[in-house]
């Protein structure tokens, strides 16, 4: 109910992306995370961008653009079982990955030149690294509240115990004390407005929230008030 990756070979070039460059961590034996860096001439700082839950870096590396057109670099990992990432899949082990993606950005950026941004999926994932390390914000587009809190939209009877996967943005959240900015739309048929507005209350003196009236899961960025909104955090 949760991953949909799309794989790709080792050989796979992302030859339609201009100045970026492909890195590899190997993990283990069996794992290793694949990741593309997206480079800007005389850059801001570097979005970490931690992406949805269908695809792969093929498909989400346009999204880079949103960010480059504004000076800043990104980065972006596939998860594990997506793209040319490998490895068993489990909510400890994006945790760890995701350490691993801010260690490398640490590499050339101080914390403040740092953006941790989530997309859907990604953004428990990306919660869950803001409240272990400084950035300069925490930026969440269509966040959940819980996994839990999903699943029990979908299906009432599931007891929590039974879940592999919580993904407890609501809880870590408390934690972050970075700004976080949130934005969702209210026509999100996947995942509930409700979400994001109980989860922007959960920390409210550091979180901003924007609302767009109509707006879907998928097209926000179609909409003037998403592009003022990402204008005004890349500032």
């Amino acid at each position: 109910m949760i991953f949909y990756p799309t794989h790709l070979t080792d050989d796979f070039e992302f030859e339609y992306f201009k100045n970026v460059e492909e890195q590899f961590f190997k993990i283990d034996e069996q794992t290793r995370l694949h990741g593309l860096h997206f480079k800007v001439h005389e850059p801001k700082g570097i979005v970490l961008y931690f992406h949805g839950n269908t695809r792969s870096l093929d498909d989400w590396g346009y999204v880079a653009q949103d960010f480059r057109q504004h000076g800043w670099e990104v980065f972006m990992i596939d998860y594990r079982t997506y793209g040319k990432s490998r490895g068993i899949l489990s909510e400890k082990s994006l945790y760890e990955d995701s350490e691993r993606a801010y260690e490398y950005t640490r590499q050339f950026y101080e914390a403040k030149d740092i953006i941790i941004f989530g997309r859907s999926l990604g953004t428990g994932i990306a919660t869950y690294l803001a409240s272990k390390h400084d950035a300069r914000l925490l930026a969440l587009e269509t966040p959940y509240l819980s996994m839990l809190a999903m699943v029990k939209k979908v299906i009432p009877i599931v007891p929590s115990f039974l879940m592999k996967y919580t993904f407890q943005s609501d809880k870590y959240i408390k934690d972050v004390r970075i700004p976080i900015e949130i934005i969702h739309g209210t026509n999100d048929t996947l995942i509930p407005v409700e979400q994001a507005k109980k989860l922007s209350n959960i920390n409210p003196s550091n979180t901003n929230i924007v609302i767009i009236e109509g707006g879907g899961h998928n097209n926000l960025l179609e909409y003037r008030i998403y592009k003022d909104w990402l204008s005004n955090l890349l500032r």
